[in-house]
């Protein structure tokens, strides 16, 4: 399995140097010449920090000038008496299980954790959303029990569906309120006045004034 490095980030990796007599001996005390080679590039030396830490394992302290390019990260090192040492790491954006500030784009998966940006289109969020979901949610969103009590705290903004359109739910609750408390029927003409009693919102055509068999949308 591939290790993954965080692009320009500081970080230490582990290498073991092993006797080329019986290719399983630790050796300790080695100096140590390394190359890596960055995107598929030619290999070039580099001179991290090389710390021994006892039978054969070294540690090295990769720097961000060492993580800067994103893509395979592969180390070749080679030391008297010890068999040489090949490892491809893959530098990436970010690593599994990071907090994600901004996601910015489509997110085809799941979003799992603390999301305090924004996030464009998502399969699903899971956890807090410390700031805005701008665009489509495909997914699931888990919202706390707090959140969904504030969404039937807030007060709605008054607006109709128009003829023929698929209503939202403010258009949709407002409608019902009207047919409910603000109709006036006239003939065979029905308006849906609006919360103030008085400005026509909709209206709807009977095809009889008494015994209406068909509900005609007007506007």
């Amino acid at each position: 399995m591939t290790t993954l490095l965080k692009q320009s980030t500081n970080r230490n990796v582990m290498v073991l140097m092993v006797d080329e007599t019986d290719n399983e001996t630790g050796l300790a005390g080695l100096t140590l010449t390394i190359t890596a080679s960055k995107d598929g590039g030619s290999f070039g030396g580099i001179s991290p920090t090389v710390t021994d830490r006892g039978n054969g394992n070294y540690a090295l302290a990769l720097s961000t000038s060492h993580t800067d390019t994103l893509g395979d990260f592969v180390l070749h090192i080679e030391a008297t008496g010890a068999n040489d040492y090949d490892e491809k790491f893959q530098v990436v954006t970010d690593l599994p299980g990071a907090t994600v500030a901004s996601v910015v784009g489509n997110v085809g998966g799941n979003v799992v954790g603390n999301v305090n940006g924004s996030v464009a289109t998502a399969g699903a969020v899971t956890g807090d959303i410390g700031g805005n979901v701008v665009g489509n949610v495909n997914g699931t969103v888990t919202l706390s029990s707090a959140t969904i009590l504030n969404l039937f705290r807030t007060t709605l903004s008054e607006a109709y569906v128009a003829k023929n359109a698929n209503p939202t739910l403010e258009q949709f609750v407002f409608t019902v309120l009207a047919r409910l408390f603000n109709e006036h029927k006239n003939g065979q003409t029905v308006e849906f006045l609006g919360r103030d009693g008085t400005t026509v919102k909709k209206t709807i055509t009977l095809n009889d004034a008494e015994q209406p068999t068909l509900i005609v949308e007007a506007s």
